[in-house]
């Protein structure tokens, strides 16, 4: 997995959608065979609405299907994600480590 990481407001859902776009039309679910995963419905839609993508380009984590096949997945805002799914299952967290390796990138 790559991880970018980038200050907030730096390009990184920007770049999430050129990658999306150079996806194409497939025949099975999701209809692409590339999407971008988000925390929430309300990002997904606003995704959508402000790149110019179909409804299956983009999904709220909670909205993806775990049956989709042969789907390249980007996710956005990974942190939002990590901290809703946790906090739900442990409650707040105020601290959290990670490790960064030489495949990520960093700018």
């Amino acid at each position: 997995m790559k991880l970018v990481i980038r200050p907030r407001r730096s390009g990184k859902t920007t770049a999430a959608v050129e990658w999306v776009k150079q996806g194409r039309k497939t025949k099975s679910f999701p209809g692409w065979s590339r999407v971008m995963i988000t925390h929430d419905a309300r990002t997904a839609g606003l995704v959508r609405s402000q790149y110019g993508l179909d409804e299956n380009q983009v999904f709220a984590i909670d909205q993806w299907s775990r049956g989709a096949r042969n789907v390249e997945i980007v996710i956005d805002n990974l942190d939002l994600i990590v901290e809703r799914i946790l906090a739900y299952r442990l409650g707040p967290l105020p601290i959290a480590f990670a490790t960064w390796d030489e495949g990520s990138e960093r700018d």
